[in-house]
């Protein structure tokens, strides 16, 4: 209910939850829960759950139990809303009782400011008093003493109770007090079959000055690799490898320059595979996230509860309130179906995708952490992705250092050595066939595509026959110096927008961003080519490498990192390249990494 018609907070008494029950379990989509369970005994409890938008600024007061009675108080900043919740069970002593009511007295009277609405609810199981007179009428004195600490607290604070309707059977237990009479208006009292209790819905007057946190789909350009499903069943992986076969790559690259050859791979491999693999089904975000049946049940049960409001006859009552139950067992069960689904689906993708299953299991031990709302610079908050990403980059570059100028160069060319041809020196990088392939295997099966949206199950899948474009894309790039444009830029999930891939210091660290996020320029390992004093190294265990690895970074001194260099220096980098030229019978060069 709370999401389909989503509501600003719900609060809930007798949860009867533990700490065994993990906040994943009882999470609901686009909502943040509170709780305060029983401590030592079991049932009772109370929890509250606050729409996202304005968790972000929540703050728990006090998450209070004695073992009978339960008390669970949070601030809300965004709307200057102290929402408290509270259940005391029957039979509660009145030293029990007082212990919360002194909690809430020591709260409100501390208060900030002194304009901040409050709204107190919860189970109190005083049936015995006699509203919006409070008067009592009967009970024991020990329900007296404690009917008498209630009145002062709430006559003391101004607070005024809105409930005088029967919240079970013909009792009124189930109170909402708020110190605003405009705050709240007329409440609906209406039967559920989670409880012997009635559920009570009220509207308030809050204006929230938050940006409701959107949930935009990442939407990719048409006619790209990122639009195919390539975890599907119906692909037609052998047809697919003929095709891909038949395509003559030596010639149709020949003479190509970088940019133009990742743009033919691309468009040749999309123009061959939409013919065999199904594309992705897309969300449509301007469609409700109500599922059709429980929208048309909402419908009903909202006709029907109208027709009850206005019916007195209690025959016509009694047929409403049954037909209202009927409808709340079917949403009922529809919510059911649809996590029966959620989990059949998860279950059947253990093989082939694993990592949706893993996402999913990961969803019920832990309640995932949303980002934002973020507070802007006039103080008010926002939930827009495009702002809230401008804030955190802001903030990021903010800690920036600024690279020394005494540093720069504008000959890159001068920071290597100028060794004759004639000495042992890496001159040039052969890749083969094989070396593609090797690279292809190297690769995780779920993993997620990079810029270049060729995907691992693509990859591997077609990886003999892609072999051949693959190495003349990594030869060309090798040999030229250069990375194709398409590589430099990423789309961002969250923003929803193309985002041009920076790093500290010019080109260096965007070819290494570049590197470890695209297929096509992740896994060819240059393991033939190095020097073979390293690669004699290679062959040790992982703990005397990383020994001997340990024992060389200990002897350099400690001083600030070069910009665009992570790894070494700013002292480092002339030692680095005396010992690196001394060493010419490795086949290694002098000059910076």
């Amino acid at each position: 209910m709370a999401v389909e018609e989503n509501l600003l907070f719900l609060a809930l008494t007798e949860t009867h939850l533990t700490y065994e029950h993990l906040n994943a379990g009882i999470n609901m989509n686009h909502y943040s829960v509170y709780r305060a369970d029983r401590q030592g005994r079991s049932h009772g409890g109370v929890a509250n759950y606050i729409r996202e938008d304005i968790a972000a600024s929540a703050e728990v007061l006090t998450s209070f139990s004695n073992g009978t009675t339960e008390l669970l108080v949070v601030f809300l900043k965004s709307i200057n809303l102290l929402a408290i919740t509270l259940y005391r069970p029957p039979n509660t002593t009145h030293g029990t009782f007082r212990q919360i009511t002194q909690k809430i007295e020591q709260i409100l009277s501390t208060l900030p400011n002194p304009n901040t609405e409050v709204i107190m609810s919860g189970d109190f199981n005083f049936p015995n008093i006699n509203w919006p007179e409070m008067k009592t009428t009967g009970g024991t004195p020990n329900d007296k003493q404690q009917v008498c600490d209630l009145i002062r607290l709430v006559e003391n604070y101004f607070l005024f109770q809105l409930v005088t309707d029967p919240t079970r059977e013909r009792n009124i237990l189930d109170l909402i007090f708020s110190n605003n009479p405009n705050l709240l208006h007329p409440y609906e009292i209406s039967d559920t079959i989670m409880s012997d209790h009635k559920l009570i819905k009220v509207k308030a007057s809050i204006s929230t000055t938050t940006t409701p946190i959107s949930h935009v789909q990442n939407s990719t350009a048409e006619g790209t690799l990122s639009d195919l499903n390539f975890y599907s069943t119906e692909i037609e992986w052998e047809q697919l490898r003929t095709k891909l076969g038949e395509i003559d790559w030596i010639n149709t690259m020949q003479g190509k320059d970088i940019d133009n050859i990742l743009s033919l791979l691309t468009k040749i491999c999309y123009e061959t595979y939409k013919m065999h693999i199904p594309k992705k089904t897309k969300k449509r975000t301007n469609t409700s996230k109500i599922q059709r049946d429980r929208k048309i049940i909402m419908i009903k049960r909202h006709k029907l509860q109208t027709k009850l409001k206005n019916t007195t006859y209690p025959p016509v009552r009694v047929q409403i309130t049954e037909k209202l139950r009927e409808l709340e067992e079917q949403m009922q069960k529809s919510h059911k179906e649809q996590q029966r689904k959620e989990e059949m689906q998860a279950v059947s993708n253990i093989q082939q995708n694993s990592k949706f299953f893993f996402a999913y299991a990961r969803k019920k031990l832990k309640s995932g952490a949303t980002v934002g709302p973020l507070t802007k610079e006039d103080g008010t908050l926002t939930g827009d992705p495009t702002e809230m990403a401008d804030l955190l980059k802001s903030q990021y570059e903010s800690v920036f250092s600024r690279p020394r100028t005494d540093r720069t160069t504008g000959d890159p060319l001068s920071l290597f050595d100028d060794r004759p041809n004639d000495q042992l020196t890496l001159s040039s990088i052969n890749i083969t066939k094989e070396d593609i392939v090797i690279a292809i295997d190297n690769i995780v099966p779920d993993s997620t595509a990079g810029p270049d949206g060729f995907h691992a199950q693509l990859l591997k899948k077609c990886k003999l026959e892609l072999a051949t474009p693959l190495q003349s894309l990594w030869s060309t790039s090798l040999e030229n110096g250069t990375v194709p444009s398409a590589l430099k830029v990423n789309n961002n999930q969250r923003r929803g927008r193309l985002c041009y891939v920076k790093g500290t210091q010019g080109t260096t660290q965007k070819v290494k961003s570049l590197i470890h996020n695209s297929f096509t320029y992740n896994g060819t390992r240059l393991f033939n080519c190095i020097p073979q004093q390293l690669r004699d190294l290679t062959g040790v265990s992982p703990e005397t490498f990383k020994r001997k690895l340990d024992q060389w970074l200990q002897k350099l001194p400690d001083c600030p990192p070069t910009p665009g260099y992570p790894n070494s220096n700013q002292n480092t980098l002339p030692q680095i390249t005396r010992e690196a030229g001394g060493l010419e019978y490795t086949g290694a060069s002098g000059g910076r990494p």
